[in-house]
């Protein structure tokens, strides 16, 4: 049994509701008037609420309702609303489906069909015409009618016997003979009546679908001669009223997520190779598909992406269902995106079957433990590999594309790790397996379709450093301008980076702050932001004494940067100003552009830098800035004594936006 919530205003609504409880689930229905709530089934199963709701009212209303499924069977004119709940629901993450009628006006097209977009366009032809009106369009827009017809007496509307409905009506000025309160369907000799009665020469009318008596409708109005202003349905995308009904009441669908290894049948565990061959359908990539051939009676389909896959589950017929992923779902794997994605559509019986990882497989062939290897994916991410085998023996990377293997030794070898170990696996499993192994320098031209893997191991592990400060003299400095240690290590502390931090380094200098920032996040990027070429060649050149790959270089003056290069650049998490060139406000409004809850550091020795960073601070209204003012003296041998001479002091101003 499930728990839905109907947002009903028509009569599919109505019998969704009814259906749905008879198969034992529980509905609560929110229907726009008490006459909606009035015609719903009194059934005990069916929970009615009453009223209008805008977005926070529905946002109020589901945060309490504990709904497994939204359906949205409002009118299909209904377009704000359908958008509030399709809004709602995604911020709750509450599946949802949207119920569509069938399309009609392709069946009514002829030269006495008028189409118009909406009612004013409607409401213009109709002025164009002689006769009077029947209007079959509802009460929501009456008023658009009797503000653009310029003759009311020639207007006749039919809407649902409300009171208050009636009211509305009568401050529009039409009087009690012009209006018809009926609740519908009609037949088509009902219409035809109404029609001759008020001596109607023109419908206005929406497609409403056949639950609403549509064609009725038309081929009354055929019938007595009139014309028709049809106004078009807003188009859109959903599921029939079977397809809605099929889903929750029919069998349960039973979802295997299941890893078959390396992708060859024998290296396949026996449970996953009898849940394939007892499945109805199977998903997943071609590759995977193949490699479970022996599965003859499941119906295949070819995909790998989370939100295509679901939505074959949603349309199946099948209950067991099998999707087929390489290697150990849980290693380095789409199935937590895919899980997320089935569960948000309301599918909770989901197993999970690992298979062999490549890591395992891999570290078996080549004689080494993995249990204290770190663990690292290039295979369509970014990670910082260079940091990590700095500091780590040994290191598993899992890589993709023909030449991802010699573009990893590039940059190990320009970087200083030629000369580690490495053991590469390129397609492991099958016929054509490949493990060759030596050092990284020996595969700076290797090649090999599809996937593959490597062990690294380096032998010289560097001790990582605890704390922020590398000595000034370890940098590559000549004339550019430094963040010096002490300033550095406080300003750095004030920064409060995460491991995958994206930090803009603004005005770089000698870059000691971007290599520093670096080399804590492991999986983090640095932009060195730095207009002087100079500048940017001692970077360069301090970025590869300590074996840093994650900083990029940004040759420009902050915030003048080519667009092309402004868009590739990722959002950023931290700034550090160490530079403005009296531009510090429209750097400022391009970091809050970015993103307007970064966290900043700016270093100010010049009083008028400290005047310009206050005044920033007063005109953003920041709460809670901290301003820090660094004295920093340092011991020097003069003679036989130790003078302490006294750099500027540094104001450093760190705040979040």
């Amino acid at each position: 049994m499930s728990k839905l919530l109907i947002f009903s205003g028509t009569s599919d609504g109505r019998i969704l509701a009814e259906k749905l409880a008879d198969a034992g689930h529980e509905i609560t229905v929110c229907v726009a008037t008490e006459y909606g709530g009035q015609v719903m089934p009194d059934n005990p199963a069916i929970k009615v609420h009453c009223g209008r709701m805008d977005e926070a009212h529905m946002n109020s209303f589901m945060s309490y309702s504990g709904m497994d499924a939204v359906i949205d069977a409002t009118h299909p004119y209904a377009k704000k609303v359908s958008e509030n709940i399709r809004r709602v629901c995604q911020m709750k993450k509450y599946q949802y489906y949207r119920l569509v009628r069938d399309s009609f006006s392709h069946m009514v097209e002829g030269d006495d069909i008028i189409f118009a977009e909406d009612a004013l366009e409607a409401a213009k032809f109709v002025n164009t015409l002689d006769g009077n009106v029947f209007l079959s369009t509802g009460s929501k827009e009456l008023a658009v009618y009797t503000e653009n017809i310029t003759d009311k007496e020639r207007v006749y509307v039919r809407v649902l016997p409300n009171i208050k409905v009636l009211e509305e009506i009568n401050k529009l000025g039409l009087s009690g003979s012009h209006i018809i309160c009926m609740q519908g369907p009609f037949s088509e000799d009902l219409n035809y009546a109404m029609f001759q009665q008020i001596n109607a020469k023109i419908l206005v009318t929406k497609e409403s679908g056949s639950a609403g008596g549509f064609m009725e409708k038309i081929a009354a109005a055929r019938r007595a001669g009139m014309s028709i202003v049809l106004i078009r349905r807003p188009s859109e995308s959903g599921y029939g009223l079977e397809d809605i009904l099929r889903k929750f009441t029919s069998q349960k669908k039973m979802i295997s997520i299941v890893g078959i290894g390396m992708g060859s049948v024998k290296n396949m565990t026996l449970e996953v190779k009898e849940l394939c061959e007892k499945s109805e359908l199977l998903i997943g990539a071609d590759r995977m598909l193949s490699a479970v051939s022996f599965s003859a009676a499941a119906r295949k389909v070819s995909l790998y992406k989370p939100e295509q896959i679901a939505d074959v589950i949603d349309k199946a017929q099948e209950s067991k269902i099998v999707i087929v992923l390489s290697g150990d779902v849980g290693f380095y794997s789409g199935a937590k995106k895919l899980i997320g994605e089935l569960k948000s559509r309301g599918y909770n019986d989901i197993s999970v079957h690992p298979g062999v990882s490549t890591v395992a497989y891999l570290a078996s062939k080549v004689n080494v433990s993995w249990d204290d290897m770190v663990f690292v994916s290039l295979h369509g991410r970014e990670q910082n590999i260079v940091n990590t085998i700095k500091y780590n023996q040994k290191v598993f990377v899992l890589l993709g594309g023909a030449d991802s293997v010699a573009c990893l030794c590039k940059l190990l070898a320009d970087n200083g790790f030629s000369e580690v170990k490495i053991f590469i696996g390129s397609n492991l499993s099958y016929n054509n397996e490949r493990i060759v192994s030596g050092t990284a320098k020996d595969f700076l031209s290797y090649h090999e379709e599809g996937v593959s893997a490597v062990i690294l191991i380096n032998d010289k592990v560097a001790m990582k450093s605890i704390t922020y400060g590398i000595a000034d003299e370890q940098f590559i400095r000549e004339r550019v301008p430094m963040t010096k240690e002490e300033v550095r290590t406080v300003s750095l502390s004030k920064l409060q980076l995460k491991e995958n931090s994206v930090v803009y380094d603004i005005g770089a200098g000698s870059g000691s702050v971007s290599v520093e920032c670096a080399l804590c996040m492991s999986d983090g990027k640095v932009y060195a932001i730095e207009h002087k070429d100079v500048a940017l060649k001692l970077i360069e050149r301090n970025c590869e004494k300590f074996g840093v790959s994650n900083v990029e270089l940004v040759n420009a003056f902050a915030p003048e940067i080519d667009k092309d290069i402004d868009n590739k650049m990722l959002v950023p998490t931290h700034a550090f100003i160490g530079g403005s060139g009296g531009r510090l406000s429209q750097i400022l409004d391009w970091l809050e552009q970015k993103n307007p809850h970064i966290r900043i550091v700016i270093n100010a020795i010049a009083l008028e830098t400290v005047a310009e960073a206050t005044a920033e601070l007063k005109r953003r209204k920041i709460e809670n800035p901290e301003i820090v003012s660094i004295n920093i003296a340092k011991s020097k041998q003069i003679g036989g004594y130790s003078m302490m001479m006294a750099n500027n002091p540094v104001y450093i101003f760190s705040f979040n936006l």
